[in-house]
């Protein structure tokens, strides 16, 4: 059973990706990332994406996302090869944002 990591790891651990994939590889973590500003470091049946806004620094909870981010997110999510994959939207615009991708990609 895959466990998921939330939160900011901070400082050089966070930027040591080598270090980063092999703890999650080795303890069977999910990788919870906002794709529009980090890769998922390691493959899981789940993935699970956290948008946080595009901007300066980690999160812009004021952004609201356009027609094209979440053209882009639709194609992360197409090209990864999770089966299930789940997105939260943590921005001030959150449902309106989720309601349009849920059309977006049929749901």
């Amino acid at each position: 059973m895959a466990i998921g990591l939330v939160g900011n790891l901070g400082g050089v651990s966070y930027n040591n990706v080598d270090l980063l994939r092999r703890v999650f590889e080795e303890v069977d973590i999910v990788h919870v990332v906002d794709p529009f500003k980090h890769e998922v470091l390691v493959t899981r049946d789940t993935a699970y994406f956290r948008l946080h806004g595009i901007g300066k620094g980690e999160v812009n909870y004021s952004y609201k996302y356009t027609d094209d981010d979440l053209g882009r997110l639709k194609a992360i999510i197409d090209d990864t090869k999770s089966s299930t994959v789940y997105v939260m939207f943590n921005n001030v615009h959150m449902l309106d944002d989720a309601l349009r991708f849920m059309k977006l990609i049929g749901k």
